[in-house]
Order: C-alpha cells, then structure tokens, then sequence
C-alpha cells in the first residue's frame, strides 16, 4: 500500500459549539469502496451508509447531532479496504459555521498494492 500525503494531522479540535464541523470527501477508484470512520465509542459511517453505494465520492460531515461521541477526546480511525477499491484520495477539513474552510488536517491518497491491504488513518479529534 501507498500512501502519499500532502497535509496529515493527528490532532484537530473542532470548536462545535462556535458552529464549527470536520468534513470528509473521500474519493474512490476501482470497483466497491470500503471504508469505516469509527472510535472505540462506535462506528460513525461506513461506505454503505452512503445513499448511491457504491459510487466514487463520499462527502460526510462529523460530528452529526446523531453522532455519540462518548468523550470530548477520543482517538478515531478511518480504515480503507482496498478488496474492490483500487485508489482513495481523503480530504478532512475544519469547516465554520458558513461551510468557510478553516484548516486542512489531512489530503492523501493511498494506492494498494494488493488486494488484502488496509490502511488505517488516526485522527486525535477533540470536539469543544
């Protein structure tokens, strides 16, 4: 597996109560995506969440008012299986109340090497 990032931060504090929100768009190439965004609170989303499963680009935004977070910190993972997917690219952005962007906390693309890979990318998100 490949992974070739631009920006990658662990930790970003997302200032919920100023109306502030993490935004992932994840594009995917090649057959059926398969991706999970979870903690050890729960699973979040996964691609067959997603209205129009299997399709190429998956925009979410976290954390949803439907979201148990269970902790103001917590370590999350977002994993991507590479069984029918053959390419991501992830952007994770702060955005504001305004969907203005605020900062970029990650831009990578990850190609596979074999079908059997997962990849595993770590956020720290403290949600205020």
């Amino acid at each position: 597996m490949r992974r070739n990032a631009r920006i990658s931060f662990l930790r970003v504090t997302i200032r919920q109560s100023a109306g502030e929100y993490l935004r992932f768009r994840i594009d995917a190439r090649g057959a059926t995506p398969t991706f999970n965004f979870l903690s050890r609170h729960g699973l979040f989303f996964s691609a067959s969440d997603f209205s129009g499963h299997p399709k190429t680009t998956y925009i979410r935004k976290f954390p949803l008012a439907s979201d148990q977070l269970g902790a103001k910190t917590a370590i999350h993972s977002l994993t991507f299986g590479f069984l029918g997917a053959t390419a991501y690219t992830l952007l994770a952005e702060v955005r504001d109340a305004a969907n203005d962007l605020v900062r970029v906390i990650k831009d990578i693309d990850y190609q596979r090497d074999d079908q059997t890979d997962l990849f595993p990318e770590l956020f720290e998100i403290t949600v205020e």
